[in-house]
């Protein structure tokens, strides 16, 4: 995806070019959001707006790594629900080491499930996040000129805007193509569909859109539980964290309406064949939203604090892929 053709050199080449003094200077000012595998992120001001910071610690896979994800950014940020990138640098057809997006004034959905307990919503804002993000998955896998696997749908991924009603797709490092056969990618376990996370690293594979479809009925579990899908081990093997949660699914939960459990459970059904389209959970959870829970009404605002209460910390843990996952046979 980073052999860039015309058009596509013309649309990351539009955008405004930050060199390096100015991205120090910004980084400066600014304040560690978090971190993960390829890079970390941090909050400043750029011309007088807020913005997110993403900068590779990788620099052998900078121009490659980045780019990639830039290049996804900018060509679909038409659709509302993805985050737009602002700015990039310091060369962003040859040298990409960082870029400027949009900052989430509301954090992350992670962030409001598990750090931010006095932040109450209801069932209608977790329908409401669950369709949104399906409206913009649907929106990758339809493509433009590439249909693409986000492939790492989570909580963390999914950014707030609007007082908590709006919300936006970002992180697209493990994102690919769907038509061609390539490397796992890094991802988080707890959200990885059995079908991937079983392939050995470097083992080539092929994703479909079903991946994302499992990822989006953990996350929307979660939504509705306000608790992690599984316990994972906090100390041990990497090896007894993945068998611990290979075969397992997330408990059904109390007062859950039956057409939401339903839904859940054939979003992450094992084989992927049997797992509803984006387009075909999108549909249903419109209609859900608009003629079930809201009839007419708007989503109600929700009261976010300015602050997170405790530093940023790393974004991955121990149920992210590595490189100890059994063979395809093994299993």
């Amino acid at each position: 995806m980073t052999n860039l053709s015309s058009d596509k050199s013309a649309l990351i080449e539009s955008l405004p070019i930050i060199d390096e003094k100015e991205c120090g200077r910004l980084i400066e000012r600014g304040v560690l959001c978090g971190s993960g595998c390829f890079g970390v992120v941090y909050q400043s001001y750029w011309n007088c707006q807020k913005v997110a910071i993403k900068l590779s610690t990788h620099p052998e896979m900078n121009a490659k790594h980045l780019l990639q994800e830039l290049l996804i950014h900018v060509q679909y940020s038409a659709h509302p629900n993805i985050v737009r990138v602002l700015a990039a640098g310091p060369n962003v057809s040859t040298d990409c080491r960082f870029f400027l997006m949009e900052y989430a004034d509301c954090f992350s959905l992670n962030e409001v499930l598990h750090r931010l307990p006095e932040v109450s919503y209801t069932l209608a804002h977790a329908i409401s996040w669950t369709l949104q993000v399906s409206q913009a998955v649907d929106y990758l896998h339809r493509g433009r000129s590439l249909p693409l696997c986000h492939g790492d749908l989570k909580p963390a991924n999914m950014l707030l805007f609007d007082n908590g009603r709006f919300v936006k797709l970002t992180d697209f490092g493990a994102a690919g193509p769907l038509i061609v056969e390539h490397a796992r990618r890094p991802a988080t376990l707890v959200y990885t569909a059995p079908e991937i996370a079983c392939v050995k690293s470097g083992s080539q594979l092929r994703y479909t859109e079903k991946c994302d479809v499992y990822s989006l009925a953990i996350s929307l579990w979660e939504f509705l539980a306000r608790q992690r899908p599984y316990e994972t081990p906090g100390s041990g093997s990497s090896a007894a964290t993945f068998w611990s949660i290979f075969h397992k699914r997330p408990p059904k939960l109390r007062n859950c309406p039956p057409l939401l459990q339903n839904l859940m459970e054939s979003g992450w059904a094992e084989e992927p064949g049997s797992r509803p389209s984006m387009l075909q959970i999108s549909d249903l959870l419109e209609f859900v939203l608009q003629h079930m829970l809201l009839r007419g009404s708007q989503l109600t605002p929700l009261s976010v604090p300015t602050e997170l209460p405790n530093p940023a910390g790393e974004c991955r843990g121990d149920g992210d892929l590595e490189d100890w996952l059994p063979e395809q046979q093994d299993i």
